[in-house]
C-alpha cells in the first residue's frame, strides 16, 4: 500500500488581505445551456486565503422506452416502462490553494422496471464523498503535468466502458459484463479508499487501495483490501482522431 502525505506551509501574520473578486458576469449570447452548466457555481475566488471555489450540483436521468411490433408473424404486442435511472445531488469546494472536497449522493433506487410500485427516491448512499490535495501545485514538482493524493469513496474504473462517464457514452447505458465487473460492494456503492493519481506526459495513471467494507457514506478498514493500478495511454496525436486511447487496469 502506497501512502502519501503532504503539508504545505502559509502565514497569515502581516499579508494584506485579498480582495473579494465576484465570478464574472458572462455573455453568452443567449446559449442556456452554459448558462445552465454555470448556474451552481456560488463562490470564485482563485486567489483567496481560505476558500477559492464553492459549488453546487445535481444531476437527473429519466428513461423511457415503448415497444411495439409483431412475434411469429402472427402475435401483436406492446410494451411501455421508464425509469428513474439516476439522480445525484451533492457539492464541493476548493481551499487553502490545494485541496479539493467533494461529494454527491445517489437519491433513488427505482424499482418499477421490476415489477414493483416502489420508486425508492430518499437517499441510498453517497456515490462519492473524498478529500484531494495537489501535491504537484503545493511542492512544485515540474516533473508532474498533475500530480494528487485523495482519500474517500469513489468510482474505481476497471473497464473501458467505466473509464468514460454515464454523461458521455453514446449508447443508454453500459454493457452488462462491464457492470459485472465494476468494482462495488453488497449495496452497489463505491469503495473507500487511498490514492494517488498523476499525469506524465500523454500517460496518465492511478494506484490506490481500497477497503472491502460497506458503508453508505465512509468505509472502515474491517474486511479485505482492494488494491488497483490503471494506466491510460493517450494515443490520438499520432492517429489524429478526437480520441486514441490505451487502457490498463489491475486490481
Amino acid at each position: 500500500m502506497l501512502f502519501c502525505v503532504g503539508s504545505a506551509a502559509f502565514s497569515l501574520a502581516g499579508e494584506e488581505p485579498v480582495p473579494f473578486v465576484p465570478v464574472p458576469e458572462e455573455h453568452n449570447s443567449g446559449d442556456w445551456c452554459e448558462t445552465y452548466k454555470g448556474l451552481g457555481k456560488l463562490y470564485s475566488n482563485p486567489e483567496g486565503q481560505f476558500i477559492q471555489e464553492l459549488k453546487v450540483f445535481s444531476r437527473l436521468q429519466y428513461q423511457y422506452a415503448y415497444m411495439d411490433g409483431t412475434a411469429n408473424g402472427n402475435d401483436d404486442f406492446n410494451y411501455e416502462t421508464d425509469e428513474f435511472r439516476r439522480m445525484y445531488a451533492g457539492g464541493s469546494v476548493k481551499f487553502l490553494q490545494h485541496f479539493l472536497l467533494s461529494g454527491q449522493a445517489n437519491y433513488f433506487d427505482d424499482k418499477k422496471p421490476t415489477g414493483k410500485d416502489d420508486r425508492g427516491i430518499e437517499f441510498q448512499h453517497m456515490w462519492d464523498l473524498y478529500l484531494k490535495f495537489d501535491a504537484k501545485k503545493a511542492f512544485g514538482l515540474d516533473g508532474f503535468e498533475a500530480l494528487q493524493v485523495g482519500y474517500g469513496a469513489r468510482e474505481v474504473n476497471v473497464s473501458a466502458e467505466w473509464n468514460v462517464s454515464s454523461k458521455n457514452i453514446k449508447t443508454v447505458e453500459r454493457s452488462a459484463i462491464s457492470n459485472k465487473i465494476w468494482a462495488y460492494d453488497t449495496e452497489f456503492s463505491n469503495p473507500t479508499g487511498i490514492w494517488v493519481e498523476g499525469q506524465n506526459g500523454r500517460l496518465g495513471w492511478t494506484l490506490g487501495a481500497f477497503s472491502t467494507t460497506q458503508d453508505d457514506w465512509l468505509a472502515d478498514w474491517d474486511d479485505g483490501e482492494l488494491y488497483y493500478l490503471k494506466f491510460l495511454y493517450d494515443f490520438a496525436e499520432a492517429t489524429g482522431a478526437d480520441v486514441s486511447q490505451v487502457l490498463w487496469t489491475f486490481s
